[in-house]
């Protein structure tokens, strides 16, 4: 959604998007050209879980139009449509704090989700499969179903746990989906979620989904860290832009 916005002129690439605020009919125009394209879930634009930003007004009133437009997209299709809420990697955890602290700002981000009666919750974009399992375990409090997916490669997450362990883990925390996200074009998205489908199934966890949320551009040479390191980054990515027969 935001690479979108940017394109269109509406955010820029500091990934925040107060455009669910300043342009909201633009926001809420993406969420419906993606359900004419087919999609069948809305994720709705909100903030990451800092504090500093998610108990600010602005933080408030980006996440509450954030939510408010997202489903007022599903309601106006005539197909039945899930909307969910994700929560992020926390400056709590990025500060090396404790469990409880870093589980209590995931529990501030999650209540927007819980009052706007979302039909499921995602912790997303998290590097550290340790975090990834904190955040499970508040996401799972709220009654909801709970996807897990983590921006990693084939290497694994920030500590070297292969992708095979972090779905494991995953699972065991409460995940009823597990994949990655974001970091990696869809090539790289789907090896390392073949790598996860071999840890789960020897680890006899048969029950539990997989999901992958691409970044839309190819990335064979990207290093650990993604789209980030390469040197199209963030401005000049257009080139490696997947086509249509790419999908």
């Amino acid at each position: 959604m935001i690479w979108t916005l940017e394109q269109r002129g509406y955010a820029t690439l500091s990934f925040t998007p107060e455009a669910t605020v300043e342009h909201r009919d633009e926001v809420l125009q993406i969420h419906r050209e993606f359900l004419h394209n087919g999609a069948d879930v809305l994720q709705a634009c909100t903030f990451w879980s800092a504090r500093t930003s998610e108990e600010s007004v602005e933080g408030v009133s980006v996440n509450s139009s954030a939510c408010s437009v997202a489903l007022q997209a599903a309601s106006e299709s005539t197909r039945p449509i899930l909307v969910a809420g994700g929560v992020t990697k926390t400056e709590a955890f990025e500060q090396g704090a404790e469990r409880h602290v870093v589980q209590a700002e995931v529990q501030r981000q999650l209540a927007f989700y819980i009052e706007n009666n979302f039909d499921f919750v995602v912790a997303e974009y998290i590097d550290s499969v340790v975090e990834a399992c904190w955040a499970v375990e508040v996401l799972k409090q709220s009654g909801k179903p709970v996807m897990a997916t983590l921006c990693i490669g084939p290497q694994g997450d920030i500590d070297s746990v292969s992708p095979q362990e972090c779905a494991v883990r995953l699972a065991h925390a409460g995940a009823d989906v597990v994949g990655v996200n974001c970091r990696f074009g869809p090539a790289k998205c789907l090896q390392t979620v073949a790598m996860m489908k071999e840890g789960l199934l020897a680890a006899g966890l048969t029950n539990v989904h997989l999901a992958v949320q691409p970044f839309g551009y190819h990335t064979p040479d990207a290093g650990s860290v993604g789209y980030m390191g390469m040197a199209e980054f963030p401005f000049a990515v257009e080139p490696r832009h997947l086509t249509r027969p790419d999908v």
